[in-house]
């Protein structure tokens, strides 16, 4: 597949389809269509790049309008890896940590016969069934939430559209996976038991296993924060592409399409009684608005009378008169241009001096600009301060309006928002009345705006979810390792109440481990997060910064969420009567 080529200086959808035989090589056809430039277009100075594209990889191609990003589908599989592995973490710390409630029953499994292979397997058994039981909450989980999830994605997804056999044979190695992944550690450490420390439950915990738990626990803390400060980035980015400045204005706008081939009077006539009405402050008719990256006409252009193209494409946004009135642009050289029965005089931006590497946008003024191989040729007698034309992921380009009546498609409304129903109510009938064959639509700029960054908004989204579940699952394993924490330490407990330990003293005591491993998760995971995100944030030409308060706010939430986790238990084992605790064996 080869993308579209510029016919007649324009920027079309047009593409070219080549069905290959088997086996060719995809370089060697790159290399032969090379080799037209030279033939076709031996005189041009423009450099021109032929690709051959696989049909299936358009879908995931955002360049040709591509519905799925894959760099996104990666990001959400890691974090749906990641969550899977935090919960793998929290089984196997909990179960560790809980082995000593069961350790009577290894100790007289032993003295009855038992091998160590026959306590592996039953705890891997046992983890596996816990594991289907899991897999079937899972799929009522997700059968819950498909439609709102096909809300988010825009799609119209049911149960069986993704039930077939690779579906169900991925599910079957997840399942034996997690069951794997989950149960093994667990199983061996039961079955080293030493059945007479069992059957007393004298276990203790050594060095080696006490660190492999810290592990555990520190890495579930580094997968949440890196969760935190991706949620925080994204949510950041989205709100600086949303509202900053655009360099026109979106707001209150309303974008009616128009009929193809009107006639001047019709529209004139339908733009003088819209604009009669009290709700209608300004009203334009075009092309296309400043931005939003609607109706994109890129052509080539001949500036001052040269000889050849420029090495560049400007993108025309032919408007009236009102124009850059309606859209609030800012005029920074000349004046706007006066409508005449033939087009004389156009506006450009200060990007089109800029790629012409004049020194002012002044020195534009009064020279000639010719587009679309001569179908326009006109005097500049304005320049307009730039606007954002694409989404923050693209450059600014070179941008010319002209007042070419043939072209408009649209007109641009600005409404006073007091009474919208009542306006909208005026716009439909004034249009009813002039075009009454045609069906009115219309939107709102700012929808277009937000339009976008859509993908952005569904990145977001799942963010969001991801992280609240990361940070839910980690809560869980927290809460069941402080129990286990507070079991192991009742005798202390005890003891330092009878020789006048405080309250806070033993909350301290419960609490400052794993504040600990919040702060050391924090360290590790900053560095992580930061390299992810920048490079996220490297997609976009004009982005926000990747700030500190990020990470300190990241890593401090985490750790309040920690407090709150263990603050239960921690504050039950403070308060509870030092005589039963001295009495716990």
């Amino acid at each position: 597949f080869m993308g579209g080529e510029s016919w007649g200086g324009i920027s079309s959808g047009l593409q070219c389809f080549a069905l290959l035989n088997p086996g060719q090589d995809i370089g060697g056809i790159e290399e032969v269509i090379t080799k037209y430039v030279k033939k076709y277009r031996p005189d041009s100075k423009n450099v021109h790049h032929y690709k051959l594209q696989p049909l299936a990889d358009i879908h995931f191609d955002s360049k040709y309008s591509g519905g799925v990003d894959t760099k996104a589908l990666w990001v959400f599989s890691f974090i749906g890896f990641f969550l899977i592995i935090v919960a793998c973490i929290n089984f196997i710390n909990i179960s560790t940590a809980q082995s000593i409630y069961r350790s009577k029953e290894v100790g007289v499994r032993k003295v009855l016969g038992s091998l160590k292979s026959q306590l592996f397997w039953q705890f891997l058994t046992e983890t596996f069934i816990i594991s289907i039981l899991a897999l079937f909450l899972g799929a009522v989980f997700c059968l819950s939430i498909l439609p709102h999830f096909n809300t988010i994605f825009d799609l119209n997804l049911s149960f069986y559209d993704v039930i077939d056999y690779k579906f169900v044979g991925f599910i079957g190695v997840l399942l034996l996976c997690v069951s794997f992944l989950a149960g093994t550690y667990p199983g061996v450490l039961v079955a080293r038991i030493a059945p007479i420390l069992a059957i007393k439950k004298k276990l203790t915990e050594n060095d080696a296993g006490s660190l492999i738990r810290k592990v555990l626990v520190i890495t579930q803390f580094v997968i949440s924060i890196v969760l935190i400060i991706g949620t925080i980035v994204v949510g950041k980015q989205m709100r600086y592409a949303i509202n900053s400045d655009l360099g026109f204005d979106k707001k209150a706008i309303v974008m009616v399409n128009l009929p193809k081939d009107l006639e001047k009077a019709r529209l004139d006539g339908l733009k003088d009684r819209i604009a009669r009405f009290s709700g209608v402050e300004k009203i334009s008719a075009c092309f296309a608005s400043p931005g939003a990256g609607h109706n994109n006409w890129g052509t080539n252009v001949v500036y001052n009378n040269n000889s050849e193209d420029e090495l560049f494409l400007i993108y025309a946004k032919m408007g009236d008169e009102d124009y850059v009135n309606t859209f609030d642009l800012q005029l920074l050289a000349g004046r706007n241009f006066i409508v005449r029965d033939s087009v004389d005089e156009v506006l450009v931006n200060e990007t089109f001096a800029k790629k012409l590497s004049l020194q002012s946008t002044e020195e534009l003024l009064g020279k000639s600009i010719e587009i679309n191989n001569s179908q326009l040729k006109a005097s500049i007698v304005g320049v307009v301060a730039d606007f954002h034309d694409q989404d923050f992921h693209e450059e600014i380009n070179p941008i010319l309006i002209a007042p070419l009546t043939s072209t408009y498609s649209e007109l641009a409304i600005k409404i006073n928002t007091s009474d919208t129903k009542s306006t909208l109510e005026h716009i439909e009938n004034q249009w009813i009345e002039t075009f009454p064959e045609f069906i009115f639509e219309y939107d709102f700029l700012d929808d277009r705006v937000a339009e976008l960054y859509e993908t952005e908004q569904r990145l977001l989204t799942l963010t969001k979810l991801f992280s609240f579940l990361g940070i839910f699952i980690s809560c869980l394993g927290i809460y069941g390792l402080i129990s286990f924490f507070v079991i192991q330490k009742t005798k202390e407990i005890g003891i330092r109440k009878v020789l006048g330990g405080s309250v806070k003293d033993i909350l301290i005591l419960l609490t400052e481990d794993f504040l600990k491993l919040v702060l050391i998760a924090g360290a590790i995971a900053t560095p992580v997060a930061w390299y992810f995100m920048d490079d996220w944030l490297q997609n976009y030409t004009y982005k926000t910064e990747l700030s500190w308060w990020i990470f300190i706010l990241a890593i401090g939430g985490l750790v309040i969420i920690t407090l709150i986790t263990v603050s239960y238990q921690a504050i039950k084992a403070a308060l509870s009567n030092p005589v039963r605790c001295l009495r716990t064996e």
